[in-house]
């Protein structure tokens, strides 16, 4: 990528816990995969791409296996991902358009004074969210917070919008984008299958083409939407050639209500691990949805975001056996109690999936019980029994302490499973074992007997 003459990096030390840093790509910001990312705050001049929030680099803090044309890999500290990029507008007519300093149809976010900083990282403990200020836009008001997480690979931005007017307002939004890839841009793939930008990718994958057999630059994700969500892109422009990508959302706004439209961006050595984060991401994964409230998770439009998980009171593993069998599946036996939390809305089978998930050493087993799978027997128990990729499950809740036959308030329930055909052979103890039912989910370690 290019280097601007007038593009630098204001590298500040921040003093005080919560504080960001002014200027442009002040405050930074590394993922788990030690890429640095350069994000906005504070600035006091006009422009697009640049403008608050925004990031003005990306970069490897270490040399990474980047691909070559050939299909090798050359070591390589890729750099200099962005000249600005996902900056954000409101284009006043709700056309999807290039943001433009200077044009009346837009008002870019932007000069919003210093940000401040929340939302420690699990494994650094250092502020992982950049919070930038309201903007008052007409009867909007708008403002943005920039997440990098410590244990995950990626940016994530939550752009908000508050109607504060008596009567419903409809709002377009863009994002501006410079790449600094010139005419070197290139659309790798996107969630369609080509290489070409539509309204129903989810994602689309970019990189700078490569000069000889090499590419200095990252190969860059861009994760738009997810399938299902209320709103949808409006228009996107993605192509080869042009390091100025933007795409663009209309919704509309009730009295007092908020929407989130939520984005996210990739860094990554090679074309296909950023297809493959992006897809991830698409998909929300826990770490995805790190630093976000049970209310914000409400708000987002442009996603289907899942509740928050609310954590057992209690999960106790009893007994676990793992019986390793060489040349055909291994199998196991788990037996359980848990007491749902406080908050819960219970366990109810016809619309909670089921998921149970055995880690230890390098292995890992999961298997994922549909929501609808489970019956109650006359007993009162909840049970199923079948295959799921291939390893077959026996699996039952009984209620304890409830009446068995009026079971769905009761917050306390022995958990018991079997299953053969696993492949549990690389696991190893100690053992934990995480347990997600619907929106209720806990983990515990054991100890297990091993028979081989």
């Amino acid at each position: 990528m290019p280097m601007r003459s007038f593009w630098y990096i204001a590298v500040l030390v921040l003093s005080l816990p919560g504080i960001a840093a002014a200027a442009t790509g002040s405050q930074q910001l590394i993922d788990a995969s030690g890429v640095k990312y350069f994000i906005d705050t504070n600035i006091t001049f006009s422009t697009s791409s640049s403008a608050s929030g925004a990031m003005s680099e990306a970069s490897y803090t270490h040399a990474v296996a980047a691909t070559t044309m050939n299909g090798g890999t050359v070591m390589s500290t890729l750099n200099d991902a962005y000249d600005g990029y996902n900056a954000m507008c409101i284009s006043h007519n709700n056309t999807v358009a290039t943001c433009e300093t200077g044009n009346a149809n837009f008002t870019i976010y932007n000069k919003n004074g210093v940000a401040t900083t929340e939302c420690p990282g699990p494994i650094s403990g250092v502020h992982r969210q950049v919070v930038l200020n309201p903007q008052t836009i007409g009867p909007i008001q708008v403002h943005r917070k920039v997440f990098v997480p410590d244990n995950d690979a990626f940016a994530r931005w939550l752009n908000y919008f508050t109607n504060t007017d008596t009567s419903p307002h409809t709002v377009t939004m863009v994002t501006s984008n410079n790449l600094g890839s010139d005419s070197n841009t290139r659309i790798v793939s996107s969630s369609n299958g080509n290489a070409t930008a539509e309204l129903t990718d989810t994602w689309v994958t970019t990189f700078q083409n490569y000069s000889g057999t090499t590419s200095s630059d990252p190969r860059l994700g861009h994760v738009l939407q997810g399938p299902g969500a209320p709103v949808g892109l409006a228009g996107i422009n993605f192509a080869n050639g042009d390091d100025n990508p933007f795409w663009g959302y209309t919704f509309t706004l009730a009295p007092g209500q908020t929407a989130i439209i939520m984005n996210f961006a990739v860094v990554q050595p090679s074309k296909a691990a950023a297809a493959a984060q992006s897809a991830a991401l698409v998909a929300l994964p826990a770490h995805a949805l790190q630093c976000m409230s049970a209310a914000e998770r409400t708000q987002v439009v442009n996603f289907v975001v899942p509740p928050p998980i609310i954590a057992f009171a209690t999960f106790t593993a009893q007994q676990l056996n793992i019986t390793l069998r060489p040349f055909i599946g291994s199998a196991f036996a788990l037996q359980s109690h848990i007491t749902l939390g406080a908050g819960s809305d219970g366990f109810a089978p016809w619309t909670d999936k089921v998921e149970l998930t055995l880690t230890g050493g390098a292995g890992a087993f999961t298997t994922t019980i549909p929501a609808g799978a489970f019956h109650r027997n006359s007993l009162g128990q909840f049970t199923f029994t079948g295959t799921i990729n291939g390893v077959q499950l026996n699996a039952a809740f009984t209620p304890l302490g409830c009446n068995l036959y009026a079971p769905l308030g009761c917050p306390d329930y022995k958990f018991e499973i079997t299953g053969n055909n696993a492949d549990l052979n690389r696991i190893v103890n100690p053992v934990t074992v995480k347990l997600t039912i619907g929106n209720d989910g806990g983990s515990t370690i054991v100890t297990a007997t091993f028979v081989r």
